[in-house]
């Protein structure tokens, strides 16, 4: 049974595959830059098609783990660390937004993301890098955000 189950899921990556190979997809590192063929990162830096244990086809679980391998001390991104102990406390310390904690928190004013492509990139209700970061398309630039800095903290604090 578990064959036909998978079945659908094989046939659908095949045809994206496909369209992909024959130009009917359009590249991705034309617009993915950092994360390009030109810096040297593949889809498949991060993602593999059988057997990925993340919940996107990732090589780890957790995005904030996906992230981790390269945005660490010895990684390939350590000019940008991404370290727990960065996570902010409001009012108090830290220089990265919390991650790996519940959007929906009124008792910090923070409800989850208005914005449909933040709110579809919580994980499991959390917020994690991809929930502000756009991992795939930089067009709004630095630090690639999905909607503009101005606009960000709006988004989940009114």
């Amino acid at each position: 049974m578990k064959a036909r189950k998978d079945r659908p899921l094989g046939r659908f990556v095949s045809l994206v595959v496909f369209l992909g190979v024959v130009g009917f997809i359009p590249k991705a590192g034309a617009t993915d830059y950092p994360h390009s063929p030109d810096n040297g990162i593949q889809c498949t830096s991060c993602h593999r098609i059988k057997g990925a244990p993340g919940t996107r086809l990732t090589l780890v679980g957790g995005i904030v783990n996906l992230c981790k391998l390269c945005h660490s001390p010895t990684g390939s991104a350590s000019r940008f660390t991404l370290d727990y102990g960065d996570q902010g406390l409001p009012g108090t310390s830290g220089t990265s937004h919390g991650f790996e904690v519940p959007a929906d928190q009124p008792s910090y004013g923070a409800q989850p993301p208005l914005d449909s492509n933040m709110a579809r990139n919580l994980e499991d209700g959390k917020v994690v890098c991809s929930t502000c970061h756009n991992v795939h398309n930089h067009r709004n630039g630095f630090p690639f955000l999905w909607v503009s800095r101005t606009l960000m903290c709006q988004q989940c604090h009114g």
